[in-house]
């Protein structure tokens, strides 16, 4: 069976990250991520990095990462489709690098200029952010830090790029069903897979249980949907895919060390 890989919407897109955690993920854009302050424990595919202050990562398409950040840590995320940079598109596509991380202090003084100059710029508001940076000021940055960037880098090609390897499968699916009822033997059947087999590949090159990421990935939409809408508590957890309150609360508080209803009132 085949899975589409998930679409983020917009060409350009920024995230900002203060102590925050993204959990296993893929998506059809690339990514720069630049740490400002803190340190990051990034997973690329199999692949893990410590970033420190000043470093720089690039994730290339189609390729599962995460990225869990210390308390202190405060980076920003830009996520741009390889489609708006010809030239460079079938590169990002086909190939991957050896060592996915760089220092700002070995870029050229124009790439450090405009990561200080990005950061200074960046609000809290990260949505309004994103609604008002022009895109073509965007492109423009990425255009200068991606060269930069690959300059530093050896770059192999990928193994095999028109193969989705199962656990990239795996996220797609989820991704887009994590709101139904989904499981660790519902995905192996669904998959020809054994249960066991799969429980313990997923687990290798994500660093995180099939079962745990699920949970993750509704806490994030509970999460999201309680700062953002008025609705009850109870019908965001149902909506969110949990099947029991309790399971959600007790899970809730262990991701984020306070209950729903505090969340709410801090709004």
């Amino acid at each position: 069976m085949d899975f589409k890989v998930n679409n983020v919407e917009k060409s350009i897109h920024f995230i900002k990250g203060r102590g925050k955690t993204i959990p296993a993920h893929i998506h059809y854009h690339a990514e720069i991520l630049y740490l400002v302050h803190g340190q990051v424990s990034l997973m690329i595919d199999n692949r893990g990095y410590e970033l420190k202050d000043g470093d720089l990562a690039l994730v290339m398409p189609n390729e599962i990462h995460s990225v869990r950040g210390s308390s202190d840590a405060d980076y920003m995320i830009i996520q741009f489709s390889p489609d708006i940079l010809p030239d460079l598109k079938r590169k990002l596509n086909e190939c991957m690098l050896k060592n996915s991380v760089v220092n700002e202090q070995k870029l050229s003084s124009l790439s450090i200029s405009m990561l200080q100059t990005l950061d200074r710029e960046y609000t809290e508001d990260i949505e309004k952010f994103n609604q008002d940076y022009p895109k073509q000021t965007a492109k423009g940055i990425i255009m200068v830090l991606l060269p930069d960037m690959l300059a530093h880098n050896t770059i192999l090609r990928k193994i095999d790029k028109n193969k989705i390897p199962m656990c990239q499968t795996v996220v797609n699916y989820v991704e887009q069903h994590y709101r139904e009822d989904l499981s660790l033997s519902y995905l192996a059947d669904m998959l020809g897979l054994n249960k066991s087999y799969l429980s313990r590949a997923f687990s290798a090159n994500l660093n995180i249980s099939l079962t745990e990421y699920i949970t993750n990935r509704r806490l994030e939409y509970a999460e999201n949907r309680i700062r953002q809408s008025a609705e009850s508590i109870t019908d965001i957890l149902y909506d969110a895919g949990f099947s029991s309150e309790r399971t959600f609360y007790r899970c809730f508080k262990k991701r984020y060390g306070f209950t729903p209803a505090r969340l709410r009132e801090h709004i």
